[in-house]
């Protein structure tokens, strides 16, 4: 029998019962005697096989069942070879493929690519494994491999919290980096902030686990964590360029210094009538002698409209204020949490 097969236990009394039911020519007793587990390869006390005794005795019943018992066991044997060889081989190319992927997860974890790592893990995850035979060797191969793609999965689910947790980190790093350039820089440009900002929230946003991360309980737990850690700081940094933009909007609309001077033409125009003259001396002569209102309510008008911008643009500045006050509180609560 092969290795690691259920041996059958001999019976020398089923022998010695088969022997005399083919010595005397019954077919039937011999074919109960070999279902029960009686040895067609036993031998007679002169050393005769049973074929031999059924040849000599003239029983062709008899022969014909000795014939087909070493034919059955024969066959059984080929097929438990040729399925043994079949079966190594699907082992044999499952260990190759899943050290190939173990290959492909490591030089992920190297390039700190998530996408390598899980596609690679769920091709381990999601590959067959051949069922156990009945031999015990069969059995510890097939075991083997399921603790090798245990252990792989596990390890698996390992590197991607580590790789996740550390390209948040990155990012924010990164961010703080950015957001410490746009304060130092001659210009405080509000389209540069709000591309750093948005591009940091979508890139920790998509940083989300797959399906099969999640399988993994403590991967879970670690998520719902840094995302619920990294919720209201986020929220902070969302906030902050539209604030800056008020701002921005703010001093804008304060007015210049030329808001109260009207635009003139040269120095030959009145500024009492607005009349323009050929030469000075004609534009003196005639403002000694003008008496137009016109100029002055032109400049009370300009007044007014220069306090309304100004008062416009301080309730804006302070609006600003008290929402960056806020925000700054808000920062200084979530540190002190940290």
């Amino acid at each position: 029998t092969d290795f690691g097969a259920v041996r059958v236990k001999k019976s020398p009394a089923l022998n010695r019962c088969l022997l005399r039911a083919v010595f005397y020519g019954h077919a039937e007793a011999c074919q109960g005697f070999l279902d029960r587990g009686a040895e067609h390869t036993f031998t007679s006390p002169g050393g005769a096989k049973l074929v031999d005794v059924a040849k000599k005795a003239s029983s062709t019943a008899v022969y014909k069942v000795l014939k087909e018992a070493i034919g059955a066991e024969k066959h059984h044997k080929d097929a438990n070879t040729m399925k043994d060889e079949d079966q190594l081989n699907v082992w044999r190319k499952m260990l190759r493929e899943t050290g190939w992927r173990m290959g492909r997860m490591q030089r992920g974890v190297r390039e700190q690519s998530v996408d390598v790592v899980v596609t690679a893990a769920e091709e381990i995850l999601h590959s067959e494994v051949p069922d156990d035979d009945t031999s015990i060797s069969a059995i510890m191969l097939a075991r083997f491999l399921r603790q090798r793609r245990g252990q792989t999965l596990t390890k698996a689910h390992t590197e991607l919290r580590k790789l996740r947790s550390r390209l948040r980190r990155q990012r924010l790093t990164a961010l703080a980096k950015e957001l410490e350039a746009w304060d130092s820089g001659p210009t405080q440009d509000r389209s540069a902030l709000h591309r750093a900002v948005t591009a940091c929230v979508g890139d920790l946003q998509s940083n989300r686990p797959t399906p099969f991360e999640l399988q993994d309980e403590y991967a879970r737990r670690l998520d719902a964590l840094q995302a619920d850690a990294l919720r209201q700081p986020m929220k902070i940094c969302s906030d902050f360029p539209p604030v800056w933009a008020e701002v921005c909007a703010a001093f804008e609309a304060s007015p210049s210094a030329d808001f109260v001077a009207p635009a003139v033409e040269g120095d030959l125009q009145c500024p009492k009538c607005f009349m323009s003259f050929l030469t000075e001396a004609a534009r003196r002569k005639h403002v000694k002698a003008c008496r137009s209102n016109m100029g002055v309510d032109e400049d009370e008008k300009r007044r007014i409209a220069r306090q309304a911008k100004a008062e416009s643009a301080i309730h804006r500045l302070r609006r600003s204020e008290r929402t960056l006050r806020t925000r700054a509180d808000e920062c200084e609560t979530e540190i002190n949490k940290a």
